[in-house]
Formats: C-alpha cells, sequence, structure tokens
C-alpha cells in the first residue's frame, strides 16, 4: 500500500490566516521544508506566495537559496545550523541566521560589519 497526501494550496492558505489572527501582534514565520513530506519547497512556496508573507523560515542555507532563485525577497530565517564557512554566503543572500555553535559566532565576529547577516 502507497500513501500520499495531497496540498490542498486554499487550506494552506486559511491556515496561514488563522495562524496570522492568532499570533497578532506577533509576526508568523512559516517555515518550508525542502521536501515536506514530499511537497518540495518550490510548491510550498507557490501556495503561500499570494499570502505576500513577511517572512519565511527554513533549516538550510541551501533552502534560503532555492527561495531565492524562486524570487522571495524578503526576510528568511536559517534556523538550522550554519557552517562558518558559509557565513559570507548568507550575508550575500540577505538572511537572518542562528548562532548556535561558539565557532560560527566567533567567525562570525570577526567579519567586517558590512558582511554580517542579521543574526
Amino acid at each position: 500500500m502507497r500513501c500520499s497526501i495531497h496540498l490542498d494550496g486554499d487550506a494552506l492558505r486559511h491556515n496561514y490566516r488563522e495562524f496570522q489572527k492568532l499570533s497578532v501582534p506577533s509576526t508568523v514565520i512559516p517555515v518550508i521544508k525542502s521536501n515536506a513530506y514530499g511537497h518540495g519547497l518550490a510548491e510550498i512556496y507557490a501556495g503561500l506566495k499570494p499570502m505576500d508573507p513577511p517572512w519565511l523560515g527554513v533549516n538550510y542555507l541551501a533552502e534560503a537559496a532555492e527561495l531565492r532563485s524562486l524570487g522571495y525577497q524578503k526576510r528568511i530565517l536559517v534556523v538550522g545550523p550554519i557552517n562558518p564557512s558559509d557565513l559570507l554566503r548568507a550575508a550575500e543572500l540577505d538572511l537572518d541566521i542562528f548562532l548556535g555553535e561558539e565557532q560560527t559566532l566567533e567567525k562570525w565576529c570577526l567579519l567586517p560589519r558590512e558582511k554580517q547577516t542579521r543574526a
């Protein structure tokens, strides 16, 4: 037996609006997984795009880069680990990141201010 999940874009947008209502005055940040139960980041983003979310969240830098390549220009929060060698790329993509490891924090502090992404 093979299982499948069918994404309903209207339901996705309805749920986003409901979370917005429940979270006032906070901002809702939908976190998109690159292969969320087989749906894929591009498909989920396409479903949310009409809502024009001011923020999107992802786990990995590569997912943020994909969102940028799809045309999303607003704020992206990367909630997963960032390799210190990827800090400049995160800044180039204008990302917000979590600094959860001491080594990454130290490397981030050594970057020139204009190369530091929001952390």
